[in-house]
């Protein structure tokens, strides 16, 4: 019995070192939350399911590598103890020591503590603040929304750049609204971060592990138990359609489009068997010819495209797209002529919406999926480590009624209700998931735009208030 509590505190203590040598190997920066999360929806969830390659692997450096480490020691302790050199209950305590150190180290390290107190303390935010009212659509109204990459308003800075590299969509002469602050928060910082918060209201809260697009891609259902505006419109009776140029396995954002409603995804694979898109020039060349097609038949839709050409826009290469014929005459250094030439490709698709009268029964949406990650080293000195609090995403919207708008500050959950109400739906409050409608009567019971108002200079209360421990958010993975 001795000589199996001795092994067993052996075995416990080389297992405690392969959990930091896994999670430090495989997941990266994490705290206990994500850790807590992970084991919830694989095993019990059975939501996310781990590669095969990180299944052999934790396998290995929990189980065998503490075995093998575990025999050697148990063998060299048994050696010293027949010698007399020491007790029993001495190595038990010895191990039982560094057991308790690494449990220690674990616990601050990956904020045990925080969880089980400060991320479970207080109100539900989401259960407090998460609406899904009834909807009742007046008149159907087509959609399109272009997720631009990485636009943001910064890039139309003359004083940075030597003049504006978004003019030609500012320019664009059509009734045309825009949100001046239109703040990244938690869960919005890419891409299909930066569509799930648009088109279901919520944040992407990256509870596995850091290695974000991993994770979504491994998911078997993608958030099954919440609405999001495909599911919406589908039960309108309309068609969904994502167009991007690139894989749209990645990230999972086929998994995202599969699970709410999205009928049709023209992605890589489609492009291969069907014409050459290899670039934002080709993207929107076949999106105008998408577009006609739609145009001919009478049910409603719904169009969104992911641009691809601003991501990481290159110093020293060229985006394909400038040598198309409407960017081929840009003169200027290839980091501005790359932005530049996404702008003149946005504006020649909505003039092109425009002179075919699409814009009569259609409500266009331009926003950058989230802001820039990564910036030449000259603007990165421009760039303030706070000031992604401060930097606002490039958004227009294009459609022929009039509106008012109630307020300037939105974040990307305000965008569903917002669309929402552009397509004419009513519901109540305006408001749908954590966001409400930047038009129309603003409820005085919301609150969202209210908390990160920088009078207290306080610019993380929104993300710590989105960023803890919620049952409401969790039901929004669950198949029930």
């Amino acid at each position: 019995m001795v000589k199996l509590i001795n092994f067993s505190a052996i075995f416990l203590f080389f297992f405690s070192i392969s959990i930091f040598f896994v999670i430090e190997n495989i997941f990266g920066e994490i705290n206990f939350r994500q850790i807590y999360y992970h084991i919830y929806f694989s095993l019990v969830e059975r939501l996310i399911w781990f590669d095969k390659k990180h299944f052999i692997k934790i396998i290995f450096y929990t189980l065998f590598l503490p075995l093998f480490f575990s025999s050697i020691t148990y063998y060299l302790t048994n050696f010293f103890k027949k010698k007399k050199y020491i007790a029993d209950r001495y190595i038990f305590y010895f191990f039982l020591f560094l057991i308790i150190i690494n449990t220690c180290f674990f616990i601050n390290k990956y904020s045990v503590i925080k969880f089980f107190t400060e991320d479970r303390s207080g109100n539900d935010f989401y259960e407090d603040h998460y609406k899904n009212p009834k909807l009742i659509q007046n008149e159907k109204k087509n959609l399109i929304i272009i997720y631009a990459e990485s636009l943001e308003n910064f890039f139309s800075i003359e004083e940075v750049f030597g003049e504006d590299l978004l003019k030609s969509i500012n320019n664009i002469d059509y009734n045309k609204y825009s949100f001046n602050n239109f703040y990244q928060r938690l869960g919005t910082s890419w891409t299909i971060a930066g569509i799930v918060g648009t088109q279901c209201g919520i944040p992407l809260s990256n509870f596995m592990y850091t290695k974000s697009n991993k994770f979504t891609e491994k998911v078997n259902e993608f958030m099954p138990n919440i609405e999001c505006l495909g599911d919406i419109l589908k039960k309108e009776g309309y068609k969904n359609i994502f167009m991007k140029s690139q894989d749209a396995k990645f990230a999972g954002t086929q998994k995202f489009l599969n699970t709410h409603g999205y009928d049709e995804i023209l992605d890589k694979k489609y492009w291969e068997k069907n014409m050459k898109v290899e670039s934002d020039f080709d993207l929107f060349k076949s999106a105008k010819q998408k577009v006609l097609a739609l145009k001919n038949d009478s049910k409603s839709y719904n169009l969104s495209i992911l641009t691809y050409d601003m991501h990481i826009p290159a110093e020293e290469k060229k985006n394909l797209s400038t040598y198309s014929k409407i960017c081929s005459n840009l003169k200027g250094n290839i980091y501005n002529n790359n932005i530049k030439c996404v702008s003149l490709l946005i504006e020649d698709f909505i003039n092109f919406l425009i002179s075919e009268n699409i814009l009569d029964n259609t409500v266009v949406v331009v926003v950058g999926d989230h802001l820039a990650m990564r910036m030449t080293p000259d603007l990165n000195k421009l760039l303030p480590g706070s000031s992604q609090h401060y930097r606002t995403i490039f958004n227009y919207i294009f459609t022929k009624d009039q509106y008012k708008k109630n307020r300037e500050i939105v974040f990307h959950f305000d965008f569903l209700p917002t669309i929402l109400h552009l397509l004419d739906f009513k519901f109540d409050e305006n408001r749908f998931g954590l966001g409400a409608s930047g038009f129309g009567e603003l409820s005085d019971d919301f609150i969202l735009h209210k908390i990160d108002d920088f009078k207290n200079n306080d610019l993380t209360l929104l993300n710590q208030k989105l960023d803890k421990f919620s049952f409401k958010y969790n039901s929004f993975w669950s198949k029930d």
